[in-house]
């Protein structure tokens, strides 16, 4: 149609390197017994659904009812996000991931970048463990 333009399509084979939204699809990505990869997602994002519900990533939907249990917080007139960022709850998920431990659920089989060799690098942690385990900085707690 178009002589010496050449078009390329690429397609991700998501059920094989995608990710499993925190375990809540079967046979997608690849198959975690137990995380202990670390991860920094909720660390740099602050993820918000349509309804105000704050999860702690992306991988996570906030109106999935297998996710209602995992909501940090909720925007409302009396919590902004500084207020649910900081919080104690939000405070110690962050403090759980930031390590080469086994997580908790649900993040204990998410597939999300587990294979990152940042991820799985002591070196990227060990200076900064003394700031997060155990707690140096108290979380603000809001009421």
């Amino acid at each position: 149609m178009h002589p010496g333009v050449t078009i390329n399509i690429y397609q991700t084979d998501y059920e094989r390197f995608g990710s499993n939204r925190a375990s809540t699809l079967e046979g997608i990505g690849p198959k975690i017994d137990i995380r202990t990869a670390a991860c920094l997602m909720p660390i740099y994002q602050f993820v918000v659904g349509y309804k105000g519900a704050v999860v702690p990533c992306c991988v996570m939907v906030s109106d999935d009812p297998r996710n209602s249990k995992y909501l940090v917080g909720h925007l409302t007139s009396r919590a902004n996000i500084f207020d649910i960022y900081c919080g104690p709850e939000f405070v110690e998920w962050r403090r759980g991931l930031f390590n080469l431990a086994p997580k908790a659920s649900p993040c204990d089989k998410c597939s999300w970048d587990v294979a990152s060799s940042v991820l799985n690098a002591p070196g990227l942690y060990d200076p900064w463990q003394s700031l997060v385990s155990p707690a140096r900085v108290r979380p603000v707690v809001v009421g």
